[in-house]
């Protein structure tokens, strides 16, 4: 629940309004993201021995990636109204993505010795790599309302920053056999992105005592390489399809609209509850792909312990854009520590995408096989987020 609970840079993109939340005259903040990714691919096969249908994985990758972002955060009193301006470097998306998968051929014996039945011929492999950054600055004004709590206005400029995506296809070969490795061509690609700008608009204000509200709206950007990209959807699979050899690169960043409410019970009890409702708008851009809006839920807490260490869990509901995909349940946690001025603040999140099918990545000429793989994902993200008050 950012828009609700995030003091450091972040809510530039999230809730510019709660930059007036900031104790200090300047805070500076820096924060690293890793993901982790598991994905599995396999097929329904029969059993020879026993006689019934199994599951089987012919690939099986782990992939980790690691994100940087930083800024600082100005604050200044001026009797009952706070003037706040901040400035960040933050990570929009990422394509980085490595795909690996053995290729393993037969061999039989007929000399009594021992070996390796179905020996390792060698591997096709799919990697991407590059990340859209953005530059964002903006500002907030707040005023503290009676007793209630602070009301507050904020804005923020996002500049995509130009980028390079770099993308590429190879067999890596041990043992040449074309029965077995794929007639995909080996290629590698590059693209470069044009920037483009969007804006985050934040609103903070108490309803009752100890209930607030936040309201914050995103508007669209669109990055785009010099080349034509078309979009290209698969309608046995329901899901976008994929090029080979291609260049060029559309990426649609939607209109995000988001209100939530926050409850702090009461000054006795340390504890923090809040929910969050998410709108996004991905359709009207993308209407080639038959993608549908996407509506996410958000709940946290926030529990102080005696030693003022934080407890913090909480649960995402995310609805998915393609009719196939299963909605996602996403868990939360985190917890932070107070070091004199530096404040340290980790968190991770897990989420099982469900199974679904897809067509084979690297066909290969005259495989018997199922029209589609079926594929499992799962996903482990983490932050760690060090402030420092001035």
């Amino acid at each position: 629940t950012h828009m609700q609970n995030n003091n450091s840079s972040t809510l530039l993109h999230h809730n510019p309004a709660g930059l007036t939340w900031q104790n200090n005259w300047l805070t500076a903040d820096y924060q690293f993201l890793g993901d982790a990714i598991r994905e599995r691919r396999g097929y329904d096969l029969k059993d020879s021995f026993d006689g019934y249908l199994t599951t089987s994985d012919y690939v099986s990758n782990f992939s980790m990636h690691g994100l940087h972002q930083a800024g600082l955060v100005y604050n200044r009193q001026m009797d009952d109204i706070n003037l706040a301006g901040a400035v960040a470097f933050i990570p929009l998306t990422t394509f980085d993505y490595n795909y690996e998968e053995e290729v393993r051929g037969s061999q039989s014996f007929d000399d009594g010795e021992f070996g390796i039945k179905d020996p390792i011929v060698g591997f096709h492999v799919m990697e991407s790599e590059g990340t859209l950054y953005t530059l964002s600055i903006g500002g907030a004004i707040g005023k503290d309302i009676d007793k209630l709590g602070k009301f507050s206005v904020g804005f923020a400029l996002n500049r995509i920053l130009d980028s390079e995506i770099k993308h590429s296809i190879h067999a890596d070969t041990i043992d040449y056999d074309e029965d077995y490795l794929s007639s995909v061509e080996t290629y590698s690609n590059k693209a470069d992105t044009n920037s483009d700008t969007y804006f985050t608009l934040g609103l903070n204000f108490p309803l009752l005592h100890g209930l607030f509200c936040a309201i914050a709206f995103e508007s669209s950007a669109e990055i785009q390489t010099d080349g034509s990209a078309s979009v290209l959807y698969n309608n046995v699979i329901g899901l976008p399809g994929y090029e080979y050899g291609t260049n060029s690169l559309y990426y649609v960043k939607p209109e995000k609209f988001r209100i939530g409410l926050k409850l702090i019970p009461r000054k006795k009890v340390p504890m923090v509850l809040s929910v969050e409702y998410e709108s996004i708008n991905s359709s009207d851009k993308l209407a080639e792909a038959n993608l549908e809006d996407v509506t996410v839920w958000k709940f946290g807490f926030e529990y102080m312990t005696v030693h003022s260490v934080p407890l913090r869990a909480g649960l995402i509901f995310r609805e998915s854009a393609f009719k196939p995909l299963y909605p996602e349940s996403i868990f939360t946690f985190g917890t932070g520590k107070k070091f004199g001025n530096i404040t340290v603040d980790i968190s991770g999140q897990f989420t099982v995408l469900g199974t679904y099918g897809y067509v084979d990545l690297f066909p290969v000429d005259g495989d018997i096989r199922p029209e589609k793989d079926r594929v499992n994902e799962s996903r482990f993200e983490s932050r760690l987020t060090l402030t420092y008050g001035f």
